[in-house]
Protein backbone atom coordinates (compact mmCIF):
# COMPACT_ATOMS: atom_id res chain seq x y z
CA UNK A 1 0.00 0.00 0.00
CA UNK A 2 3.18 2.77 0.60
CA UNK A 3 5.10 1.73 -2.35
CA UNK A 4 1.63 2.23 -4.30
CA UNK A 5 0.90 5.08 -2.71
CA UNK A 6 4.55 6.58 -3.41
CA UNK A 7 4.07 5.51 -7.04
CA UNK A 8 0.78 7.33 -7.67
CA UNK A 9 1.91 10.61 -5.53
CA UNK A 10 5.24 10.21 -8.22
CA UNK A 11 2.41 10.26 -10.97
CA UNK A 12 4.33 7.29 -12.20
CA UNK A 13 1.06 5.05 -11.57
CA UNK A 14 -2.83 5.52 -11.21
CA UNK A 15 -5.61 4.83 -9.18
CA UNK A 16 -6.47 2.28 -12.41
CA UNK A 17 -3.33 0.98 -12.34
CA UNK A 18 -3.32 -0.15 -8.73
CA UNK A 19 -7.22 -1.26 -8.89
CA UNK A 20 -6.11 -3.50 -12.35
CA UNK A 21 -3.95 -5.27 -9.82
CA UNK A 22 -6.28 -5.76 -6.75
CA UNK A 23 -9.65 -7.24 -9.59
CA UNK A 24 -7.62 -8.33 -12.24
CA UNK A 25 -10.30 -10.97 -14.08
CA UNK A 26 -12.87 -9.49 -11.52
CA UNK A 27 -12.85 -5.79 -13.65
CA UNK A 28 -13.75 -7.14 -17.20
CA UNK A 29 -17.40 -7.52 -18.21
CA UNK A 30 -17.34 -11.39 -19.46
CA UNK A 31 -20.09 -10.87 -22.16
CA UNK A 32 -18.54 -10.73 -25.30
CA UNK A 33 -15.31 -11.85 -24.39
CA UNK A 34 -12.68 -13.21 -26.86
CA UNK A 35 -12.89 -17.00 -26.89
CA UNK A 36 -10.48 -19.04 -24.79
CA UNK A 37 -7.80 -21.31 -26.83
CA UNK A 38 -7.76 -25.31 -25.47
CA UNK A 39 -5.30 -25.74 -22.83
CA UNK A 40 -6.10 -27.77 -19.26
CA UNK A 41 -3.58 -25.30 -17.55
CA UNK A 42 -5.33 -22.08 -18.52
CA UNK A 43 -8.27 -21.61 -16.59
CA UNK A 44 -11.43 -19.35 -17.06
CA UNK A 45 -10.17 -17.23 -14.60
CA UNK A 46 -6.82 -16.75 -15.60
CA UNK A 47 -8.02 -16.49 -19.41
CA UNK A 48 -10.65 -13.75 -18.37
CA UNK A 49 -7.40 -12.07 -16.41
CA UNK A 50 -5.35 -12.39 -19.39
CA UNK A 51 -8.10 -10.33 -20.99
CA UNK A 52 -8.43 -7.68 -18.92
CA UNK A 53 -5.08 -7.10 -18.83
CA UNK A 54 -4.87 -6.61 -22.19
CA UNK A 55 -7.35 -3.68 -22.20
CA UNK A 56 -5.92 -1.77 -19.86
CA UNK A 57 -4.05 1.25 -20.28
CA UNK A 58 -1.10 1.93 -18.00
CA UNK A 59 -0.68 5.32 -16.72
CA UNK A 60 -3.27 6.59 -19.04
CA UNK A 61 -1.26 5.61 -22.24
CA UNK A 62 -2.92 6.26 -25.31
CA UNK A 63 -2.15 2.31 -26.07
CA UNK A 64 -2.85 -1.25 -23.85
CA UNK A 65 0.75 -2.11 -22.55
CA UNK A 66 -0.18 -6.02 -22.76
CA UNK A 67 -2.79 -5.21 -26.15
CA UNK A 68 -1.25 -8.36 -27.98
CA UNK A 69 -1.07 -10.66 -24.72
CA UNK A 70 -4.14 -13.11 -25.53
CA UNK A 71 -2.88 -13.70 -29.13
CA UNK A 72 0.91 -14.19 -27.77
CA UNK A 73 -0.91 -16.59 -25.39
CA UNK A 74 -2.93 -18.23 -28.18
CA UNK A 75 -0.03 -18.42 -30.74
CA UNK A 76 2.46 -19.71 -28.35
CA UNK A 77 0.59 -22.06 -25.27
CA UNK A 78 3.33 -24.21 -24.96
CA UNK A 79 6.03 -21.57 -24.32
CA UNK A 80 3.83 -19.75 -21.80
CA UNK A 81 2.77 -22.99 -20.37
CA UNK A 82 6.56 -23.93 -19.95
CA UNK A 83 7.17 -19.94 -18.07
CA UNK A 84 3.56 -20.20 -15.99
CA UNK A 85 2.66 -23.77 -15.43
CA UNK A 86 6.03 -25.74 -15.33
CA UNK A 87 8.54 -23.28 -13.48
CA UNK A 88 8.01 -23.33 -9.99
CA UNK A 89 9.26 -19.91 -9.39
CA UNK A 90 8.45 -18.02 -12.78
CA UNK A 91 9.38 -14.22 -10.83
CA UNK A 92 13.01 -15.88 -11.69
CA UNK A 93 12.45 -16.84 -15.65
CA UNK A 94 12.56 -14.29 -18.44
CA UNK A 95 8.57 -13.46 -19.57
CA UNK A 96 7.49 -14.82 -23.09
CA UNK A 97 7.50 -11.95 -25.75
CA UNK A 98 7.22 -9.20 -22.42
CA UNK A 99 10.72 -9.71 -20.66
CA UNK A 100 12.73 -7.16 -23.14
CA UNK A 101 10.14 -4.39 -22.86
CA UNK A 102 9.37 -4.72 -19.24
CA UNK A 103 12.90 -4.61 -17.62
CA UNK A 104 13.51 -1.34 -20.30
CA UNK A 105 10.77 0.45 -18.84
CA UNK A 106 12.68 2.03 -15.36
CA UNK A 107 9.75 3.70 -14.30
CA UNK A 108 6.93 0.88 -14.09
CA UNK A 109 8.85 -2.69 -15.24
CA UNK A 110 8.63 -3.59 -11.73
CA UNK A 111 4.78 -3.24 -11.38
CA UNK A 112 4.21 -4.68 -14.84
CA UNK A 113 5.68 -7.51 -13.67
CA UNK A 114 3.82 -7.64 -10.76
CA UNK A 115 0.48 -7.62 -12.77
CA UNK A 116 1.69 -10.68 -15.19
CA UNK A 117 2.53 -12.53 -12.63
CA UNK A 118 -0.87 -11.93 -10.30
CA UNK A 119 -2.75 -12.93 -13.84
CA UNK A 120 -1.17 -16.17 -14.31
CA UNK A 121 0.34 -16.81 -10.80
CA UNK A 122 -1.49 -15.69 -7.65
CA UNK A 123 0.49 -18.21 -5.51
CA UNK A 124 3.90 -15.89 -6.17
CA UNK A 125 2.35 -12.57 -5.76
CA UNK A 126 3.29 -12.39 -2.18
CA UNK A 127 6.93 -13.22 -2.77
CA UNK A 128 6.83 -11.05 -5.93
CA UNK A 129 5.46 -7.78 -3.71
CA UNK A 130 8.73 -8.43 -1.10
CA UNK A 131 10.96 -7.79 -4.99
CA UNK A 132 8.65 -5.26 -5.57
CA UNK A 133 9.16 -3.58 -2.09
CA UNK A 134 12.87 -3.40 -2.33
CA UNK A 135 13.13 -1.89 -5.83
CA UNK A 136 10.30 0.96 -5.35
CA UNK A 137 11.52 2.20 -1.72
CA UNK A 138 15.05 2.82 -1.25
CA UNK A 139 16.47 0.58 1.81
CA UNK A 140 18.35 2.80 4.56
CA UNK A 141 21.52 2.34 5.96
CA UNK A 142 21.89 2.11 9.83
CA UNK A 143 25.10 1.69 11.69
CA UNK A 144 26.66 -0.24 8.23
CA UNK A 145 23.82 -2.11 7.79
CA UNK A 146 21.56 -2.11 5.13
CA UNK A 147 17.26 -3.06 6.04
CA UNK A 148 15.17 -3.55 3.29
CA UNK A 149 11.50 -2.81 3.93
CA UNK A 150 10.41 -6.18 3.10
CA UNK A 151 12.87 -7.34 6.08
CA UNK A 152 10.36 -8.75 9.29
CA UNK A 153 10.18 -6.56 12.47
CA UNK A 154 12.07 -8.69 14.46
CA UNK A 155 13.24 -6.88 17.76
CA UNK A 156 10.80 -3.97 18.48
CA UNK A 157 9.87 -4.37 22.56
CA UNK A 158 12.87 -2.28 23.27
CA UNK A 159 10.76 0.37 21.35
CA UNK A 160 7.60 -0.50 23.02
CA UNK A 161 9.52 -0.68 26.27
CA UNK A 162 10.41 2.98 25.89
CA UNK A 163 6.58 3.65 24.76
CA UNK A 164 5.42 2.63 27.82
CA UNK A 165 5.58 4.18 31.96
CA UNK A 166 4.63 2.54 35.00
CA UNK A 167 1.21 3.74 34.66
CA UNK A 168 0.83 2.73 30.66
CA UNK A 169 1.07 -0.88 30.91
CA UNK A 170 2.20 -3.02 27.53
CA UNK A 171 -0.50 -4.90 26.40
CA UNK A 172 -0.12 -8.04 24.01
CA UNK A 173 -3.25 -9.36 21.80
CA UNK A 174 -2.86 -12.94 21.38
CA UNK A 175 -2.66 -14.58 18.25
CA UNK A 176 -2.55 -18.60 16.91
CA UNK A 177 0.97 -19.44 17.20
CA UNK A 178 2.83 -16.65 18.98
CA UNK A 179 3.65 -15.94 22.60
CA UNK A 180 5.96 -13.13 23.84
CA UNK A 181 6.45 -14.62 26.56
CA UNK A 182 10.49 -15.40 25.66
CA UNK A 183 10.87 -12.27 24.22
CA UNK A 184 9.92 -10.55 27.59
CA UNK A 185 11.89 -12.40 29.50
CA UNK A 186 14.54 -12.29 27.12
CA UNK A 187 14.46 -8.26 27.36
CA UNK A 188 14.24 -8.82 31.26
CA UNK A 189 17.51 -10.11 31.46
CA UNK A 190 19.11 -7.51 28.77
CA UNK A 191 17.94 -5.12 30.97
CA UNK A 192 18.59 -6.74 34.86
CA UNK A 193 14.66 -6.39 35.78
CA UNK A 194 13.35 -9.04 37.72
CA UNK A 195 10.65 -10.83 36.61
CA UNK A 196 7.37 -12.15 38.38
CA UNK A 197 4.33 -13.67 35.91
CA UNK A 198 1.10 -14.66 36.96
CA UNK A 199 -1.77 -16.43 34.68
CA UNK A 200 -4.81 -14.87 35.66
CA UNK A 201 -7.89 -16.67 36.52
CA UNK A 202 -10.38 -18.28 39.71
CA UNK A 203 -8.24 -17.34 42.81
CA UNK A 204 -5.32 -15.79 41.06
CA UNK A 205 -6.04 -12.29 41.22
CA UNK A 206 -4.97 -11.44 45.17
CA UNK A 207 -1.62 -12.79 43.98
CA UNK A 208 -1.13 -10.77 41.06
CA UNK A 209 -2.32 -7.59 43.21
CA UNK A 210 0.72 -8.60 45.83
CA UNK A 211 3.21 -8.94 43.03
CA UNK A 212 2.18 -5.14 41.61
CA UNK A 213 2.51 -3.83 45.09
CA UNK A 214 6.13 -5.73 45.60
CA UNK A 215 7.64 -4.88 42.52
CA UNK A 216 6.74 -1.01 41.79
CA UNK A 217 8.53 0.64 44.16
CA UNK A 218 11.54 -1.88 43.29
CA UNK A 219 11.23 -1.34 39.72
CA UNK A 220 11.06 -5.18 39.00
CA UNK A 221 8.26 -6.18 36.55
CA UNK A 222 5.16 -7.97 36.16
CA UNK A 223 3.25 -10.11 33.65
CA UNK A 224 -0.23 -10.89 33.57
CA UNK A 225 -0.80 -13.21 31.46
CA UNK A 226 -4.16 -14.50 29.97
CA UNK A 227 -6.32 -11.27 31.40
CA UNK A 228 -9.05 -12.18 29.58
CA UNK A 229 -9.44 -14.71 32.47
CA UNK A 230 -9.53 -11.58 34.87
CA UNK A 231 -12.02 -8.90 33.81
CA UNK A 232 -13.12 -7.72 37.30
CA UNK A 233 -9.15 -7.21 38.23
CA UNK A 234 -8.66 -5.62 34.95
CA UNK A 235 -11.37 -2.87 35.78
CA UNK A 236 -9.93 -2.61 39.54
CA UNK A 237 -6.29 -1.89 37.59
CA UNK A 238 -7.71 0.19 35.42
CA UNK A 239 -8.42 2.64 38.66
CA UNK A 240 -5.27 1.37 40.80
CA UNK A 241 -2.77 2.73 38.09
CA UNK A 242 -3.85 6.28 38.74
CA UNK A 243 -3.78 6.09 42.10
CA UNK A 244 -1.89 9.04 43.72
CA UNK A 245 0.53 7.01 45.64
CA UNK A 246 1.35 4.68 43.10
CA UNK A 247 1.98 7.18 40.51
CA UNK A 248 4.11 8.66 42.82
CA UNK A 249 6.31 5.78 44.62
CA UNK A 250 6.38 3.88 40.99
CA UNK A 251 9.82 3.70 40.06
CA UNK A 252 10.25 4.71 36.04
CA UNK A 253 11.59 1.70 34.85
CA UNK A 254 9.06 -0.72 36.27
CA UNK A 255 6.39 -2.06 33.88
CA UNK A 256 3.43 -4.18 33.79
CA UNK A 257 3.38 -6.50 30.54
CA UNK A 258 0.09 -8.16 29.86
CA UNK A 259 -0.76 -10.99 27.47
CA UNK A 260 -5.06 -10.99 26.46
CA UNK A 261 -7.36 -12.53 23.91
CA UNK A 262 -9.50 -9.79 22.52
CA UNK A 263 -12.33 -10.18 24.94
CA UNK A 264 -16.42 -7.99 25.32
CA UNK A 265 -15.96 -6.37 28.81
CA UNK A 266 -12.03 -5.24 28.50
CA UNK A 267 -12.40 -1.94 30.79
CA UNK A 268 -11.91 0.93 28.19
CA UNK A 269 -9.66 2.95 29.73
CA UNK A 270 -7.26 0.38 30.79
CA UNK A 271 -7.22 -0.32 26.83
CA UNK A 272 -6.55 3.58 26.11
CA UNK A 273 -3.98 3.64 27.88
CA UNK A 274 -1.99 0.58 27.36
CA UNK A 275 0.45 0.56 24.54
CA UNK A 276 -0.48 -2.13 22.14
CA UNK A 277 1.27 -4.83 20.71
CA UNK A 278 0.04 -7.93 18.38
CA UNK A 279 2.53 -10.70 18.09
CA UNK A 280 2.11 -12.51 15.21
CA UNK A 281 4.10 -15.15 13.74
CA UNK A 282 6.74 -13.97 10.42
CA UNK A 283 5.41 -15.22 7.10
CA UNK A 284 8.06 -17.15 5.52
CA UNK A 285 10.87 -19.87 6.72
CA UNK A 286 13.69 -17.30 6.47
CA UNK A 287 11.60 -14.87 8.43
CA UNK A 288 10.70 -17.24 11.11
CA UNK A 289 14.37 -18.33 11.24
CA UNK A 290 15.27 -14.78 11.24
CA UNK A 291 12.86 -13.86 14.42
CA UNK A 292 14.04 -16.91 15.90
CA UNK A 293 17.88 -16.14 15.57
CA UNK A 294 17.61 -12.32 16.54
CA UNK A 295 15.14 -13.00 19.85
CA UNK A 296 15.65 -16.55 21.54
CA UNK A 297 19.01 -17.72 20.45
CA UNK A 298 21.88 -15.23 21.03
CA UNK A 299 25.73 -15.79 21.43
CA UNK A 300 25.37 -16.39 25.12
CA UNK A 301 23.16 -19.52 24.09
CA UNK A 302 24.89 -20.69 21.37
CA UNK A 303 28.18 -20.87 24.03
CA UNK A 304 26.26 -22.50 26.55
CA UNK A 305 27.10 -25.57 25.73
CA UNK A 306 30.75 -27.18 24.70
CA UNK A 307 29.97 -29.81 22.25
CA UNK A 308 30.48 -30.00 18.49
CA UNK A 309 26.84 -30.70 17.83
CA UNK A 310 25.30 -28.18 19.88
CA UNK A 311 25.02 -25.76 17.49
CA UNK A 312 24.06 -27.71 14.42
CA UNK A 313 21.27 -29.32 16.39
CA UNK A 314 20.04 -25.59 18.04
CA UNK A 315 20.19 -24.64 14.03
CA UNK A 316 18.25 -27.99 12.94
CA UNK A 317 15.83 -27.49 15.72
CA UNK A 318 15.03 -23.83 14.77
CA UNK A 319 14.43 -24.59 11.06
CA UNK A 320 11.81 -27.48 11.82
CA UNK A 321 9.94 -25.36 14.15
CA UNK A 322 10.17 -22.71 11.25
CA UNK A 323 8.78 -24.97 8.40
CA UNK A 324 6.11 -26.29 10.85
CA UNK A 325 4.54 -23.01 11.66
CA UNK A 326 4.36 -22.20 7.91
CA UNK A 327 3.00 -25.57 7.09
CA UNK A 328 0.24 -24.14 9.00
CA UNK A 329 -1.09 -22.20 6.40
CA UNK A 330 -2.26 -25.75 5.04
CA UNK A 331 -4.90 -25.98 7.47
CA UNK A 332 -5.29 -29.61 9.34
CA UNK A 333 -3.51 -31.48 6.41
CA UNK A 334 -1.19 -33.73 7.80
CA UNK A 335 -2.38 -33.60 11.60
CA UNK A 336 -4.76 -35.18 13.80
CA UNK A 337 -5.26 -32.06 16.12
CA UNK A 338 -4.82 -28.37 15.49
CA UNK A 339 -1.97 -27.03 17.60
CA UNK A 340 0.05 -23.72 17.89
CA UNK A 341 3.66 -25.10 17.80
CA UNK A 342 4.47 -21.51 19.55
CA UNK A 343 7.53 -20.40 20.62
CA UNK A 344 6.59 -22.16 24.09
CA UNK A 345 7.22 -25.19 22.41
CA UNK A 346 10.69 -23.93 20.37
CA UNK A 347 11.77 -23.06 23.88
CA UNK A 348 11.20 -26.67 25.81
CA UNK A 349 12.07 -28.46 22.23
CA UNK A 350 16.04 -26.34 22.92
CA UNK A 351 15.55 -27.24 27.01
CA UNK A 352 15.68 -30.94 25.88
CA UNK A 353 18.51 -30.59 23.41
CA UNK A 354 20.13 -28.51 26.27
CA UNK A 355 19.96 -31.19 29.10
CA UNK A 356 20.48 -34.56 27.25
Amino acid sequence: MICFKTLTTDKRLNGNDVSIFLKGEDALDKAGSKQKPSADWLTDKIWMAILALSTHKFNGDSMAFFKNLPDSVSNNIEVWKKWAYDKAEPEKHPIPDYNDQINSDKDMGHFLKLCILRTFRKDRVQTSCEHFIDATLESPEIEGVVIKYSDPITNHLRDTFNDASPSHPILFLLSAGADPTGDVDELARTKRRSMQKVSLGEGQEIKAQNLINESYEKGNWVMLQNCHLGLKFMAYLDNYLLDEEFVAKAEPDFRIWMSCEPRDGFPLGLLQKAVKVTNEPPKGIKAGINRTFSTLVNSEFLEKIDHPNWRTLTYAVCFLHSVVIERKKFGPLGWNTSYEFNNSDLTASLLFVERY
